[in-house]
């Protein structure tokens, strides 16, 4: 079991936050219950990618899992759409661990990027032991292309479609508007996606953002770890 050291949990209260959170993300809060975890984004008006997060509901309240990051942007963007919404954003303490096989414990929910054995646990009582070894989950995120915003995507620039946030059931396209929502469902309905996300590896030490050529094609580097040796590529399908 892996400790997620790089992560924050956030609870959303009042009578409006469900109301509230699903005019916002890209995934539909109502299938939010207390054995399914949804996986979402926040966009630009303009459908560019802001933040992505886990959201669980715990003991009937929301509870949402964000990279440190993004956190107090995060936190600053819900405030300025709050309004006079019923809504009270509250930090909370607790650690945030990664697992490929089921615990017996308490707030374990299957990773809903995927439909692999991968599970998260919410430990508010800091009871679980842990390995806090991130080298490690990347290696297993980028194995199986569990794409997190942070590392991978730029912010304000990058379309979460190019990354396969469609394949990692982060978007619902049937649920009712959200911020940047009719540019990400144009584009999906018009199969207008050119770019691709891959893993790979190398033996070279290489940096975020450098042109890398992957079989004789033109490819940026969107996720590399110095340490594991492996990341992943932005590449475009008309070169496929």
């Amino acid at each position: 079991m892996l400790l997620l050291s790089d992560r924050k949990l956030i609870e959303i209260t009042g009578a409006d936050a469900k109301k509230f959170l699903q005019s916002l993300i890209t995934n539909d809060i109502n299938k939010l219950s207390n054995e399914n975890s949804i996986f979402a984004c926040l966009l630009t008006p303009q459908g560019k990618f802001l933040f992505d997060f886990f959201i669980y509901e715990i003991n009937s309240k929301i509870i949402i899992d964000i990279i440190n990051k993004f956190f107090e942007q995060f936190i600053k963007k819900l405030n300025l759409y709050k309004l006079h919404s019923d809504v009270e954003i509250i930090v909370i303490n607790g650690n945030i661990l990664f697992s490929n096989k089921p615990i017996d414990c308490d707030n374990i929910f299957r990773d809903p990027r995927t439909s692999k054995e991968f599970y998260r646990i919410i430990d508010f009582n800091f009871e679980q032991s842990a390995d806090d070894n991130l080298d490690l989950y990347h290696k297993i995120r980028i194995e199986n292309m569990l794409i997190e915003g942070a590392y991978d995507l730029i912010q304000e620039k990058s379309f979460i479609l190019h990354y396969g946030y469609h394949n990692l059931n982060a978007i619902d396209f049937d649920k009712g508007c959200y911020v940047g929502q009719e540019v990400t469902t144009r584009s999906f309905r018009r199969g207008v996606i050119r770019k691709k996300i891959i893993s790979f590896q190398s033996v070279q030490d290489l940096n975020q953002g450098d042109e890398y050529n992957h079989d004789n094609r033109k490819a940026i580097i969107a996720y590399y770890n110095n340490n594991i040796k492996a990341g992943l590529l932005l590449v475009d399908l008309p070169n496929l």
